[in-house]
């Protein structure tokens, strides 16, 4: 089905193609009953899809709706309206139209990318997976072509269509999700997949960004998924020369193969890429003091042991949640802001030398 000028689709005035995929074609169109330009995803698929393929491939367009449509986060991409098939009418996913482009065209350009450029990138993707993570949506396809760039270096994040929601899974055993170059090793073997995965597919964006390669790259599908599964990832020296070993150890840790041993959320790889943007380290073993100390922060609390007293100039909000000690206690909690009773380290709690926490 194809549309000329000034078509609809439901109230969706269509102007023109923008883009196709497996599963459908997006126009860009005008929603006249605000005046505002949308991106119109509509479901499409070959004829010599089978039935099974079909109905897999619906599910997928509908869950993209779901996922994303409860989602609401500057970087991530808005879904307005959705509808199913009626009649003449394809089912159509409304969204934000978004201007620029994909960290892939990016990629694919052979302008330069600044480090701390892609560093910032990363971060912003980063912050968007820690909301996505918070509301129960694991994305499973973090990958350039999903990740757009506005003209003004804005990320969003798209194509919520593999995605886990609370746990929820529409695809089958043995279904190979995403292309294999951004996935985990766990998703790569059919094992249990959580919002770790989504932090190895962001490892593999930021280390292509740096050096313009993939970690596990190979002459097919099956060399570059047994790489990822049972092999160290290419060391990034042998492509970048200066690179600062704070974010060496960010790529590090975000591609480890077991999920424990990497960032445990979001929150904390966004972090660690902020601060070694500033020359220090939260992602090493060095970092591992600040680390937690940033994990309390996160979580809201500032946690600390028994003989720990607030310093008087803690927000209230913390200095309630801290445990009131006698006075031969040796832990003092630091906080950025304060003036006389603190020292501030980059908006960090932290603890004094020696100190159990």
């Amino acid at each position: 089905m194809s549309f000329d000028d000034r078509q609809r689709l439901g109230r969706y005035e269509v102007l023109e193609e923008i883009g196709r995929g497996a599963m459908g074609v997006v126009y860009l169109a005008q929603d006249p009953l605000i005046g505002r330009q949308v991106a119109v995803k509509v479901f499409r698929v070959g004829f010599n899809a089978s039935d099974d393929e079909l109905h897999n491939l619906y599910a997928r367009f509908i869950r993209e709706a779901q996922s994303a449509g409860i989602l609401s986060h500057p970087n991530i991409v808005t879904v307005h309206d959705v509808a199913q098939a009626d009649g003449d009418t394809p089912a159509f996913i409304a969204m934000e139209f978004v201007e620029g482009q994909t960290l892939k065209e990016m990629l694919d350009s052979p302008e330069p990318i600044p480090r701390d450029r892609a560093v910032r990138l990363v971060t912003q993707v980063a912050r968007a997976l820690e909301y996505a993570h918070s509301m129960g949506v694991v994305h499973r396809d973090i990958k350039p072509g999903n990740i757009l760039i506005t003209p003004d270096d804005k990320v969003k994040i798209t194509d919520f269509g593999i995605a886990l929601v609370n746990a929820a899974n529409i695809t089958n055993h043995g279904q190979v999700l995403g292309p294999p170059n951004y996935m985990a090793p766990e998703a790569i073997e059919d094992d249990e997949v959580d919002h770790r995965a989504d932090l190895v597919s962001l490892g593999v964006a930021l280390y292509e960004l740096l050096t313009r390669h993939k970690p596990f790259e190979g002459r097919n599908m099956t060399q570059v998924t047994h790489r990822i599964v049972y092999e160290a990832f290419t060391p990034l020296v042998e492509y970048v020369r200066d690179l600062p070993p704070a974010l060496g150890n960010v790529v590090e840790r975000a591609l480890e193969k077991k999920p424990e041993r990497r960032f445990q959320s979001a929150h904390e790889m966004a972090a660690a890429l902020e601060q070694g943007r500033g020359g220090r380290d939260l992602s090493s073993r060095n970092g591992r003091d600040q680390r937690r100390a940033l994990s309390h922060i996160s979580s809201g609390y500032a946690v600390g042991p028994p003989a720990c007293r607030p310093a008087a100039c803690l927000p209230a909000r913390l200095r309630q949640l801290v445990p009131a000690g006698d006075a031969g206690g040796q832990c003092t909690l630091l906080v950025a802001g304060c003036r006389d009773c603190c020292r501030s380290i980059d908006g960090l709690l932290s603890c004094s030398p020696g100190c159990p926490l």
